[in-house]
């Protein structure tokens, strides 16, 4: 389970808070509620944030008693914190936030704070074995109601095997603008990620990076990126970077351009033609007499074209491409 929160008074939550407790408990709520009396034994952890001056204070549920953390707290700051769970009879091993597969024993749960591992603690009175299936958040006792709490990307998942702090897609389209493809996408979670990488292909393999954007690390972000220039056919994924080095792809998704309407891009170099983004063009090598000296259809894979060993002198390439062509003039010495 994870929830980011930040605590303060009600006008700008920084300053002036002089009491007041919250809650957050995780286990198996039947009666949790705010009109039925609570019962400890449906509890496998909890956490209490306390608005004490000069700073606020994080105290954890270890059986029947609450032991206060010394992780440092700060009025008005953002502030994540990770429960892995284990309620069963045995040792499990999981991986975590930042990649790393860990062991976590029957009856105990591991704290991250900020994506920082921090201890392993033991759990409360819930009995082992029962399923963790319920949260509970609430406050209680601030002097003329002046604490706030403000909680945001609550994670929660009862198979702690599962990595439910990954990156997630709200959504990921494409959409042909004249003759450019604008992608567009939204992240439900993205913890831990360090960048978005997109790719494109002209047949649905072969993908070919086509730039980057940076991960903002906030759940609900909304990104652009602009194809400037498509093929007639094509199609995209995105490679989601973790700060860990570790990536997962999007699901491939693709868009048609009717209007191609932007010239043909070529030069020589190093006995080689180049093209940008023109697979399946025609190439045609001829010398000062205008005889065709060599020919060929740049593959979808590559971006140039090899020339053969050619005698000393001038040529001109023909780069054809549907309706659209593009000359290139080279020196053989």
């Amino acid at each position: 389970m994870k929830i980011s929160f930040s605590v303060g008074d009600s006008v700008n939550a920084a300053t002036g808070v002089t009491g007041g407790n919250f809650y957050l408990f995780a286990g198996n709520g039947a009666t949790y509620s705010d009109n039925t009396a609570f019962n400890g034994t449906q509890v496998f952890t909890g956490v209490r944030i306390s608005c004490v001056s000069p700073a606020p204070t994080l105290a954890f549920r270890i059986g029947g008693t609450w032991i206060t953390s010394p992780l440092t707290l700060t009025y008005g700051t953002v502030n994540n914190i990770i429960m892995y769970m284990n309620n069963s009879v045995s040792t499990i091993s999981y991986t975590d936030i930042n990649g790393t597969v860990r062991s976590l024993a029957a009856d105990s749960w591991d704290l991250f704070s900020n994506n920082i591992y921090l201890t392993t603690l033991g759990k409360a009175a819930l009995p082992t074995g029962t399923t963790i299936n319920s949260f509970m958040f609430y406050g209680e006792s601030s002097p003329a109601n002046a604490a706030s709490a403000f909680l945001d990307n609550i994670v929660y998942t009862n198979d702690i095997t599962t990595n439910v702090l990954s990156v997630k897609l709200a959504a990921f389209q494409a959409k042909a603008q004249g003759s450019e493809v604008k992608l567009s996408w939204k992240t439900e979670t993205e913890d831990g990620m360090d960048r978005f990488e997109v790719e494109h292909s002209v047949n649905g393999s072969g993908f070919v990076k086509i730039g980057e954007t940076d991960a903002l690390g906030l759940s609900g972000s909304d990104y652009a990126f602009l194809h400037t220039n498509p093929e007639a056919v094509n199609f995209y994924r995105l490679r989601m970077v973790k700060q860990d080095g570790s990536f997962e792809f999007s699901p491939i998704i693709s868009a048609k351009v009717s209007n191609m309407n932007r010239a043909i891009t070529a030069w020589y170099s190093h006995e080689r033609i180049y093209l940008a983004n023109h697979a399946g063009a025609q190439v045609d090598v001829f010398d000062v007499s205008g005889k065709k000296v060599f020919s060929a259809i740049a593959d979808a894979s590559v971006s140039s074209v090899e020339l053969p060993q050619l005698p000393e002198g001038s040529y001109i390439a023909r780069i054809t491409d549907g309706s659209r062509q593009a000359t290139v003039r080279f020196i053989k010495l």
